[in-house]
Order: structure tokens, then sequence, then C-alpha cells
């Protein structure tokens, strides 16, 4: 079964019934973005790094980002762990 077959509902409202070509669309666009950014200003484009934020996003839409080219993800949560406690 391909990891499009088991979308929710949730995530179709979400991403789109096509998430990973919306994905490598969107990729595609924000890389082009970034280069000319990176031309006006003089930088170089392999030198900025597109970080998405996965804070929110199903596992089963991160493989879709994932096989769309988006390789590195950031992510942070709140630390659920308790304090450490005296012994």
């Amino acid at each position: 079964m391909a990891v499009a077959d088991r979308l929710t509902g949730d995530d179709i409202a979400r991403f789109g019934s096509d998430p990973a070509r919306m994905f490598a669309t969107n990729l595609r666009t924000v890389q082009e973005r970034i280069a000319a950014a990176c031309r006006r200003s003089g930088r170089r484009p392999e030198d900025v790094r597109l970080l998405p934020v996965a804070k929110t996003v199903p596992a089963q839409v991160l493989r879709l980002a994932f096989a769309a080219g988006i390789t590195d993800f950031g992510e942070k949560k709140r630390a659920t762990s308790a304090p450490p406690s005296r012994i």
C-alpha cells in the first residue's frame, strides 16, 4: 500500500490529495526564491540551509516530503520528561 493511500481526511484537507507533488513543487519554488535572494545579496545558495518545521505534520506526510527531496526537518517540542529528582 502506498503512503498516499494511508492519508487521512485531515491530511488531504491540509496537504491536498497529492502531497508528494505539492512538496516537490513548493520545494522547487522555495529553492528558486532562495537562489534569487542569494544573487541579490552576493551569497552562495549552497550556504543557505532550508529547514522546514515538522512539528505538527504526521509521519505519513513527512515521508512524502522526504521523497520529494526535503531531507532536513526542524522540530522543537517542549520537554515532557520530569525534572531530575534528588537522591
